[in-house]
């Protein structure tokens, strides 16, 4: 339960941001309940207020000590609890860079990152889309060769079963631990190399789920 103190009159009804106290067919709150609103506000704030009511290391905990609405001080701490909050660092987000995570583990990181994407913003990666594969092999280290490769292949009708989802990870270390990765200037990467030998479908972040 939240609203402002600012105050907007009309002949019938009066709002108070959120709360529209008044006699018309929309208003949450009857016109008799318009006087206490103010004190509402007044006594979240004095009770908000005091030492050890909110922690200093909320992020906002200045804000909500010295803002004198306590409606809104209210919404500040409940908000982030609400199923439609979005932390705006999920939105910006970049893609994941493969750095110095081995092949798995970075294609668990893209599965989930393609997965909270989903979840916010409702795009889908298709691993059967030219787009969003390359989107994919341009996070891995060496991804112009890794890319080269790719294309040399993509359009084989026998090689198709190579860029699928379960099949991906082991199509790019046969390519890391051929002769011709090499001779392009390719560098194996210690983790690529020790686990090459032992390369196996990936799991998605489903599995994990």
């Amino acid at each position: 339960m939240y609203a402002g103190l600012r105050r907007a009159s009309t002949s019938r009804h009066v709002l108070y941001d959120r709360f529209e106290c008044g006699d018309a067919p929309k208003a949450r709150v009857p016109k008799f309940c318009e006087s206490k609103v103010p004190q509402w506000a007044a006594i979240l704030h004095h009770h908000l207020k005091r030492d050890k009511i909110i922690p200093l290391s909320h992020p906002q905990a200045n804000e909500i000590k010295h803002n004198p609405n306590g409606y809104e001080v209210l919404m500040l701490l409940m908000y982030p609890y609400h199923p439609q909050f979005t932390d705006n660092g999920i939105l910006i987000r970049p893609h994941p860079q493969q750095g110095r995570h081995s092949l798995e583990e970075h294609f668990r990181r893209c599965e989930f990152y393609y997965y909270e994407q989903r979840c916010y913003l409702g795009t889908d990666h298709n691993w059967k889309d030219d787009i969003h594969l390359i989107r994919f092999l341009d996070s891995c280290q060496n991804a112009d060769i890794l890319r080269t490769l790719y294309n040399q292949e993509k359009h084989v009708p026998t090689c198709q079963y190579k860029f699928k989802r379960e099949r991906i990870v082991a199509t790019l270390k046969e390519y890391i631990m051929s002769p011709a990765f090499v001779l392009m200037g390719g560098r194996p990467s210690v983790t690529s190399a020790t686990q090459g030998s032992r390369a196996t479908a990936p799991l998605g972040y489903d599995a994990f789920c």
